[in-house]
């Protein structure tokens, strides 16, 4: 499979299901492209990082400050034995206790270096782990870089259709209760009516959005290039990180 197939297969499984589909697929990418013990896709809502695993596995590994550190430096980080993780104390007990030695993590927002190619996204990131050191030496950020700009997008997506979907739902449902009431209700039942086409409104917002999904997948393809040469210059800042 392709990169252009490959970002298609996670702009397709968008849906108002709260991102399962999303996960899905992102597990089946990710199965073909590099062998992993554990993963997870964290995302950042408002009330804090929602964890997913994406394999069969229980327990988080990702601890908060592989997650802030992420978020400053919008490039992947890769833990090549566990010593390594001695910066990142909550993330290093997480993966000692998981029989984890190896991470790679990919956030959904990534930087332009020196020029490169950027991709924008919510908060947060997709984070691999093996059981032996020097897992991801020869990992492929030409693939894993873009997938990844694209599936915090795509959960971001699914979240918004599924809370939608919900609102659109329940609306529905009071505009059919009081279309059986007394004509001193009109006017509470003209408010749900406003609010329900509001909600559709932006439910067909929410429907552009998701062709607009399918285009930026096409424009990822073409960075791919510019974020494989930009390695590089991140491996060196990610030396200076684990130094401090």
């Amino acid at each position: 499979m392709d990169l252009s197939e490959t970002l298609l297969l996670l702009v397709g499984a968008v849906a108002p299901d709260g991102g399962r589909g999303v996960g899905q697929a992102l597990r089946a990418i990710l199965e073909e492209a590099v062998p992993f013990d554990a993963a997870e896709a964290v995302l950042h809502r408002p009330d804090g990082w929602a964890h997913s695993r994406l394999d069969d596995g229980d327990g988080v590994f990702a601890g908060d400050d592989l997650l802030s550190r992420l978020a400053t430096l919008r490039a992947p980080l890769r833990i090549d034995d566990l010593p390594e993780a001695a910066s990142l104390p909550d993330t290093e007990r997480r993966m000692s206790a998981l029989g984890l030695r190896s991470l790679l993590a990919i956030p959904f927002a990534a930087s332009a270096p020196s020029g490169g190619a950027a991709f924008s996204g919510p908060e947060g990131a997709i984070v691999l782990a093996r059981r032996f050191g020097w897992a991801f030496a020869g990992a492929s950020l030409h693939l894993l870089w873009p997938v990844a700009g694209i599936a915090g997008r795509a959960f971001e997506l699914a979240i918004a259709l599924t809370a939608l979907t919900e609102r659109t739902e329940r609306l529905e449902g009071e505009v059919a209760r009081l279309a059986a009431t007394p004509e001193a209700l009109e006017a509470e039942r003209e408010g749900f009516r406003q609010e329900l086409k509001d909600a559709r409104r932006e439910a067909r917002e929410a429907q552009a959005a998701a062709e607009d999904l399918r285009v930026a997948r096409a424009e990822a393809s073409s960075r791919a290039l510019d974020l494989e040469r930009a390695l590089g210059e991140t491996a060196s800042e990610r030396d200076a990180l684990r130094e401090e």
